[in-house]
């Protein structure tokens, strides 16, 4: 049996239809990549400060467990990774240790993430721990 002919006006149906379904495809496959990206990169930076918050907060050293901090984080980051360590009222014990852990994030699809002032894609966590030990010689993380 011989198939029937399809007629000429048919011809470009299948390539519009998939033209509009690749589409929304694409869309969809790019926009669940980035969401992944941005949340492994939101996970990255709040175990990032919850470390150095939890490690500060013990009595180690801080500018060597901040350096820890910078490159744990720099597997997520897209540029230079900001830690800041605080301290409220002081350094003291009982005081509680405030860890801010942020850098710029990949931004490939204009998806409703949260941006800076500039328009990047900027992950911020933030970490706070009641400082339980003051060593007079800290150690390094």
């Amino acid at each position: 049996m011989i198939p029937p002919r399809r007629r000429d006006a048919d011809l470009g149906a299948v390539t519009i239809e998939f033209a509009l379904i690749a589409l929304v495809l694409f869309t969809v496959l790019f926009g669940a990549v980035q969401y992944g990206y941005h949340y492994w990169a939101l996970s990255t930076a709040s175990a990032t400060a919850r470390e150095l918050a939890r490690e500060v907060s013990v009595g180690n050293d801080v500018t060597a467990c901040t350096t820890v901090a910078k490159s744990q984080a720099s597997t997520a980051a897209l540029g230079p990774v900001q830690v800041d360590v605080a301290y409220a009222p002081s350094r003291r014990l009982g005081a509680t240790v405030t860890v801010t852990v942020s850098f710029r994030s990949l931004d490939t699809l204009p998806v409703p993430l949260p941006r800076d002032a500039s328009g990047d894609v900027v992950v911020k966590e933030t970490s706070s721990q009641v400082i339980h030990d003051l060593k007079p010689d800290p150690s390094a993380c």
